[in-house]
């Protein structure tokens, strides 16, 4: 697996996360090719292989994952990246989440459209206000994914597009931004179940655990609560999907 890291500055925060993953096995080593990915037929001869360093076993397979999956990765790495803004029309429809067969329609469109264009990596944004665009354990279902807080997805809309894409030979990384939250206005409506709600009811933790600049709330990562809220979440990506990296990036706190 991968795990990108772009602000040196945070960079406990990303060591943290990466040392969960080594102690999970998940080692990614950069595979060697003698050519560019220019063709469709090349992109499978230029696949990456993944290896675990740490021991002969292959690596364990979560929830939603097959035995011995090796991830999808390019030497020639062309990455487009799916924002929440890109796609909250595609998730949601009149308010509500798409219906799952039209969703399903736009997925494979997209990522069609993707590999037409040329580049052989998608960067899905599954965590863009401290919320998941997949039914999660630690984080409610992001209101760009169902039209509003508070609500349950009806499918996994993430798992859709991850299938969609390694249809089509892409890699798929999921993107998240570790840090930033939802308004001041929205975290009420979050399911009281999750941490996040948690934190805002309780006045010990309320400016603490969770700070407020300027209406939106942020986790501050000064405590190891909230660092552990954002790796198990990373760690749920990884065992209950076949992702092919984890892109942490964008984290907007506030200085």
């Amino acid at each position: 697996m991968k795990l990108f890291s772009r602000v040196p500055g945070l960079a406990a925060l990303a060591a943290a996360a990466l040392m969960f993953l080594v102690s999970c096995s998940f080692i990614t080593q950069r595979g060697k090719t003698e050519k560019k990915v220019d063709t469709e037929s090349e992109m499978a001869s230029d696949k990456i292989k993944i290896t675990d360093t740490t021991s002969s076993e292959t690596i364990p397979a979560g929830e939603g994952q097959t035995v011995g999956y090796i991830p999808v990765n390019y030497e020639d790495f062309k990455a487009m990246w799916l924002s929440q803004f890109d796609m909250q029309n595609i998730y949601v429809s009149g308010g509500r989440q798409r219906d799952e067969a039209g969703f399903k329609t736009y997925a494979k469109q997209i990522v069609k459209n993707i590999k037409n264009a040329g580049f052989n990596t998608v960067i899905v944004q599954v965590r863009p206000y401290a919320d998941s665009m997949y039914p999660s354990e630690y984080y409610p279902m992001s209101s760009m994914a169902t039209g509003s807080y508070g609500r349950q997805a009806d499918y996994d809309p993430f798992a859709i597009i991850l299938e969609a894409a390694h249809a089509e030979g892409l890699s798929v990384q999921a993107w998240i931004n570790p840090m930033r939250a939802m308004l001041d206005s929205e975290i009420s409506s979050v399911g009281k179940q999750y941490l996040i709600r948690q934190w805002y009811d309780d006045t010990a933790t309320r400016g603490k655990y969770i700070v407020n600049v300027s209406g939106r709330w942020y986790l501050n990562p000064a405590y190891e609560q909230v660092r552990q809220l954002i790796i198990n979440g990373a760690r749920e990506i990884l065992e209950k999907y076949e992702v092919d990296g984890l892109h942490m990036d964008d984290y907007f706190y506030p200085y």
